[in-house]
């Protein structure tokens, strides 16, 4: 689930956000990108992410929102 907020803490709807992941490689290897979009669901967005292989995966979320865009990433570890 992503929780979309403005500054002052209201709820943002009507965002189009893209969730991208890969899995770091070793040199000269180039990383398989997986992309998800996420979904509207009351007052959050939802993205399933069909993450292949365990590890450590990059994770970029992508959101527009009156033609404004920003991102943000992390990282998880697959088990």
């Amino acid at each position: 689930m992503i929780w979309l907020k403005d500054a002052a803490g209201k709820d943002v709807k009507g965002a189009m956000i893209t969730v991208d992941y890969n899995k770091p490689t070793l040199l000269r290897m180039s990383a398989k990108k997986y992309s998800s979009y996420a979904s509207p669901h009351e007052n959050n967005y939802h993205a399933i992410l069909a993450i292949p292989t365990q590890g450590s995966w990059n994770v970029t979320i992508n959101i527009t929102h009156n033609r404004k865009k920003a991102s943000t990433w992390f990282k998880i570890d697959v088990k």
